[in-house]
């Protein structure tokens, strides 16, 4: 007796700009009520083919098509990215077609304003946590992935929706100090007071320094017309992503 074939939820198994694509492809057949048979045909394959039935299924989770009796048309949002106004108003289109499938609405909101997990383990947390098959995980992974960064919302692995609504609105109590004291530790626990100098530079913004323990300094450069949210939310950028960051680095070393 066979056993039950495993069954995965629902996930967009084409990342979204190759469905953009596809729905071009869609839009030069007419755009309205095209028979399946025309659109595969129009891609050279056949309508049973795994990935013509995984485009149709993931531009449905995008909400850039919709299906009545056998036919394809394409959403307004569709129109509306095919025919730009402006960036913004496509970003933030690129940004509603995340949202709109199931699967990337959930990722969105948990990772929001955080690191993203790597390929890898964002597929176990797939396969655990949200009933992805095993088979599918990774794919499902690495076309999310690929799908935010399409959208321009993955900085420097961090998942940043938008900074400007960032709702952190406490007072800061210095812009930029004139000097400040850390202690420091080597590996050896031997301790040490440095002061590191900020100072203004005349056209990026403010510069703060730290110096290592190997006589080299990193350094931050803070732009010059900042404002309270925007060190609020470089804060909270910093608290997620450079820990992230320098453990990636220490691999490469």
């Amino acid at each position: 007796m066979k056993g039950s074939k495993e069954r995965s939820s629902l996930y967009p198994a084409i990342a979204l700009d190759e469905c953009i694509e596809f729905v071009r492809i869609i839009n030069k057949q007419g755009g309205r009520k095209i028979a399946l048979a025309n659109i595969a045909a129009a891609v050279g394959v056949s309508t049973t083919t795994y990935s013509f039935k995984a485009k149709i299924s993931s531009s449905k989770q995008f909400g850039l098509i919709k299906s009545s009796g056998g036919a394809i048309e394409l959403s307004d949002t569709a129109k509306k990215i095919l025919y730009p106004t402006d960036d913004a108003s496509t970003n933030e289109l690129l940004l509603e077609c995340l949202m709109t499938a199931p699967l990337y609405r959930k990722l969105i909101e948990k990772y929001s304003d955080q690191a993203l997990p790597t390929e890898e383990k964002l597929g176990n947390i797939l396969f655990q946590d949200y009933n992805i098959t095993r088979s599918a995980k990774d794919i499902a992974a690495k076309r999310f992935l690929s799908s935010v960064e399409y959208a321009g919302i993955l900085q420097n692995g961090v998942l940043v929706l938008n900074p400007s609504n960032n709702e952190i609105d406490r007072e800061r109590q210095s812009v930029v100090p004139n000097e400040q004291n850390v202690t420091l530790a080597d590996n050896n626990e031997n301790i040490q007071t440095v002061n590191i100098p900020t100072k203004v530079l005349p056209a990026d913004g403010y510069n703060f320094t730290i110096p290592t323990l190997s006589g080299a300094v990193a350094q931050i450069t803070i732009p010059k017309d900042v404002t309270k949210k925007d060190l609020d939310y470089i804060l909270l950028y910093i608290k997620s992503m450079l820990p992230t960051f320098i453990e990636n680095l220490k691999e490469e070393l």
